[in-house]
């Protein structure tokens, strides 16, 4: 499901939780089960609208989750802050993103969004920004993408106020030396 999607399926899930019965919630995610079928022991974790997470898609299927994404569903903490981030109404915005790793970004990005829409990006010269996290909502995804990815250290903090990440570090495997990655917010502003 395209990263996108993926936010707005997640907003419209979480309102749900606040606005409807739990029987009205289960019909916006599920549809019937799939009887007496059988699935692969594959591990390949999904993560379902139901912010359950199944062995493999086939799991999910045969279980009616309607929707659902590869990996794991995160952390109930992740999942607080994001709440906590949706429930701000914040939609434009601009901030600093620093990006640690083996990498070639030095210095930060400066992003304005508007309506939840990046209007601008400015920093780091003629380097792509293209597949960075760069909305608070997108951030969100990198996290929860990482964590699915059961990574050997992770640290996550999130500002009191409105919930959005301010830092995130990642060691996917302590056993590779350059595939570290962390991500810093700074100079945040509500515009």
């Amino acid at each position: 499901m395209n990263p996108f999607r993926r936010i707005i399926c997640t907003a419209l899930l979480m309102l749900s939780f606040q606005c409807q019965s739990e029987d009205e919630t289960r019909s916006i995610c599920y549809t019937d089960p799939i009887p007496n079928a059988v699935c692969t022991e594959e591990y390949m974790p999904v993560c379902g609208c139901d912010t359950i997470t199944y062995g493999n898609r086939c799991k999910a299927d045969i279980a009616g989750v309607l929707e659902y994404t590869p990996g794991a569903c995160s952390t109930v903490e992740v999942e607080t802050a994001f709440r906590q981030w949706i429930a701000s109404g914040i939609t434009s915005y601009r901030f600093e993103l620093y990006i640690s790793c083996f990498c070639v970004y030095y210095e930060p990005f400066r992003i304005r969004v508007e309506d939840g829409i990046v209007v601008e990006v400015l920093g780091n010269g003629n380097i792509s920004s293209a597949g960075l996290p760069l909305t608070i909502d997108a951030l969100f995804l990198e996290i929860k993408q990482r964590l699915s990815a059961n990574p050997d250290a992770a640290r996550v903090e999130f500002d009191p106020d409105f919930g959005y990440p301010f830092l995130a570090s990642f060691d996917m495997d302590f056993r590779i030396a350059d595939e570290e990655i962390s991500y810093q917010v700074n100079e945040f502003y509500i515009d």
